[in-house]
């Protein structure tokens, strides 16, 4: 059984949209440290759940209007012996016993330049991301492919008032492992939250993108996410989402507790 841990592009990109949302484009300077855990289920087309629980650690450094991060996942699956789950967490579902895999994921770095456009009424901005996943984690135990991938994304965001809008384009360069061909990709997002409190805000998230598999549905998936900062600076995130296609989950839950220094 092959796995991958890049599923946490989606743990990430929540968890930071609804903070994004939280700070009206401003990004805070300095040094944050956040973890979580991710849970995600389904038969990806086949006959058996396949299971996974995804724990990141990400340190975050901000600095002018760069953004610097790096994370360190653990991942548990559990699936039929001989499923190959791939990047982005697209499993082939294989046929045999149940069995459990665990241990240290890929890491994922992120560098990210802050407004590189913005509206002179400050309704509109815009980031780029550039993400490189290295091939880190041990391939012989099957916990990741073993290969580098390669991304960059734009993320925009309007603020009307009490609503934020915000949305992704992205394009995702895979590297090449011996046992099987992946695709290179594009991939987009679109969504928005409302203020439900002070300091806590709602948003809903809708993400497409091709399979990294030929034969495969392309990857359909909708997210629902709360979002809390508290006056002393701890920030929290958390949320539900289902997939409409044989390539996406068909339940995942996670959340995000982080404290910025």
């Amino acid at each position: 059984m092959s796995m991958n841990s890049s599923c946490v592009g989606r743990f990430i990109t929540l968890t930071v949209l609804g903070l994004f949302s939280l700070s009206c484009y401003a990004q805070q300077q300095g040094f944050s440290v956040k973890t979580g855990v991710q849970y995600t289920t389904g038969e990806y087309g086949g006959t058996q759940d396949i299971s996974d629980i995804y724990v990141p650690v990400t340190g975050r450094l901000v600095t002018g209007s760069w953004g610097l991060s790096a994370t360190l996942p653990y991942l548990r699956v559990k699936a039929p012996r001989g499923t190959q789950i791939g990047p982005g967490g697209e499993p082939i579902p294989g046929s045999g016993d149940m069995t459990t895999e665990s241990g240290v994921g890929d890491i994922i770095l992120r560098l990210t330049y802050f407004n590189l456009l913005r509206s002179a009424d400050k309704r509109f901005a815009m980031d780029v991301t550039g993400k490189l996943k290295l091939g880190t984690a041990d391939e012989s135990k099957g916990m990741g492919t073993g290969e580098n991938d390669y991304s960059i994304q734009v993320d925009g965001y309007g603020f009307f008032d009490a609503f934020t809008a915000f949305g992704t384009l992205g394009y995702k360069v895979r590297g090449q492992p011996q046992d099987f061909a992946l695709e290179d990709v594009w991939f987009a997002s679109i969504g928005g939250s409302i203020p439900i409190a002070s300091r806590t805000r709602l948003g809903m998230a809708f993400d497409v993108r091709p399979s990294a598999y030929k034969s495969n549905e392309d990857l359909r998936e909708l997210s629902l996410y709360i979002s809390r900062r508290s006056a002393n600076n701890w920030r929290y995130s958390a949320y539900l989402s289902t997939g409409f296609s044989d390539s996406s989950p068909d339940l995942g839950a996670g959340f995000s507790v982080g404290y910025h220094y």
